[in-house]
């Protein structure tokens, strides 16, 4: 089923993100929305002089140590990136937790309220919810939820990441910018809240049909203990194949949220990489991709054996 929704995402985004993109783009424009808002006064007038042609950007000539490519010759990188990419994934990794954390709280709620309210108001909630946040791209959310909160409302701001920036800083709570936190990770926790919604409500449905959930409900066990010990546990199987694959996702670093609001994370190197030719840096950064797939994946399948205690490894 996970499987049949990605694939339906899949081909929604391949035939409508241009729409959506340019209904969002008329909407930005429509409210004025300025792209430079996050920067400084003199950067914004540097920009506006680009456009209008009084600021020229200089040159090198070949007299000037320039020299150009002869035909088939391999151009060469620009030049190598100096990050630290220990504090780039740190960041990546705090924005990605609190990003799978929200999700599956708001994926699993949604998705077993409404197979308990099946064809009732809250399930009809529920199916809206999974409906909508799966059809909309990331950048479209966290442009929606800029001009609304931050723009507009002035709630919250949009440049830059306020949780810590190195290990040791961790537990300083009080020099955390929360208001920097909120629109990255609700934008990027929306599609797989979405997702598991829909995945829990399927997996709650079937179970709640078996036979020992019934015989559960006719030996006089409470409502709630029927729920969480014996439906929301059984339910659990599909759930995890869907979230490890999401965690893995996040993980890896979301290369156009960290960009639109300017945070130093692993995505944003990745293709900040690919513009300058770094390919030593874009290779490790495939190869680590790659590997925290198959830890996700791993991960998983020793899950398995703790939620259904009928599967055995060895």
């Amino acid at each position: 089923m996970a499987q049949t929704i990605s694939i339906q995402f899949t081909r929604f985004s391949a035939f409508y993100s241009p729409l959506i993109a340019t209904i969002a783009g008329g909407f930005l424009k429509e409210e004025g929305f300025d792209p430079t808002y996050s920067i400084a006064p003199a950067g914004r007038s540097a920009i506006a002089g680009l456009i209008d042609g009084s600021v020229q950007v200089a040159q090198s000539a070949p007299s000037q140590g320039f020299t150009p490519l002869e035909k088939g010759q391999q151009p060469p990188a620009l030049h190598f990136a100096q990050v630290n990419e220990k504090d780039g994934f740190f960041i990546t990794a705090q924005i990605a937790l609190l990003a799978l954390l929200l999700a599956v709280v708001v994926g699993m709620i949604l998705g077993a309220v409404s197979a308990l309210n099946h064809n009732g108001p809250f399930d009809y909630v529920g199916v809206a919810f999974a409906t909508v946040g799966a059809s909309i791209p990331n950048f479209i959310m966290a442009a929606f939820l800029s001009i609304l909160f931050a723009v507009n409302l002035g709630w919250f701001k949009i440049s830059g990441w306020g949780g810590p920036q190195e290990v040791g800083s961790i537990f300083h709570f009080a020099e955390y910018e929360w208001n920097k936190m909120v629109i990255p990770v609700v934008a990027l926790a929306t599609l797989p809240a979405a997702f598991i919604a829909r995945v829990t409500r399927a997996s709650m449905l079937e179970v709640l049909n078996q036979d020992y959930v019934r015989t559960a409900r006719a030996k006089g066990l409470r409502e709630d203990t029927v729920i969480i010990r014996h439906a929301v546990k059984n339910a659990l199987i599909p759930v995890l194949t869907v979230i490890g694959p999401i965690a893995a996702t996040l993980l890896s670093g979301s290369f156009i949220i960290e960009t639109m609001f300017s945070i130093p994370g692993v995505g944003r190197e990745f293709v900040d990489a690919v513009a300058r030719r770094d390919y030593g840096m874009i290779m490790g950064s495939a190869l680590f991709f790659a590997a925290l797939v198959a830890i996700a994946n791993l991960v998983v399948d020793l899950l398995y054996a703790v939620v259904d205690p009928r599967i055995r490894y060895g």
